[in-house]
């Protein structure tokens, strides 16, 4: 289940808005974000980067890849890109965070959620777990 919370850039300690029904989180995410979601495969405990991307097969286009735990403590810094970025979510749970016009956009994701950045889009990444959380990309080179 995702949950999205809006945090005013110049008061990051306290959201002005939770909301955990994806209607209400499609309406307020913005433009530049698109969220998808699907029930997602089950994967086993230490799935090879080969097994989840046979198993996630058709959430991404050709060429996704897996995304180590290395490579997503990378990813904790804010940037962007000039294409477009996809992630899927194949395992555990994280934040995609968004900036966009004053406010910062915390997005919750867990398995089977496909989240869609437009070229330009302010975002980075944050898991408790990063070895837990199993996320496959494709878009900008890492």
């Amino acid at each position: 289940m995702s949950v999205l919370s809006v945090y005013p850039e110049n008061s990051p300690e306290l959201p002005n808005k939770v909301l955990g029904h994806l209607e209400d989180i499609l309406a307020t995410l913005p433009g530049s974000v698109r969220l998808e979601q699907s029930p997602g495969q089950r994967l086993a405990r230490g799935a090879s980067a080969d097994e989840v991307l046979a198993a996630c097969a058709g959430h991404l286009p050709s060429g996704a890849r897996v995304l180590a735990a290395e490579q997503l403590a990378a990813w904790a810094e804010a940037q962007q890109f000039a294409v477009q970025q996809q992630l899927y979510v194949a395992a555990g749970e994280g934040v995609v965070w968004v900036r966009h016009d004053g406010y910062h956009y915390a997005l919750a994701c867990g398995r089977g959620d496909k989240v869609s950045l437009a070229p330009g889009t302010v975002h980075w990444l944050e898991a408790d777990e990063p070895r837990e959380w199993v996320v496959l990309w494709a878009g900008a080179p890492l």
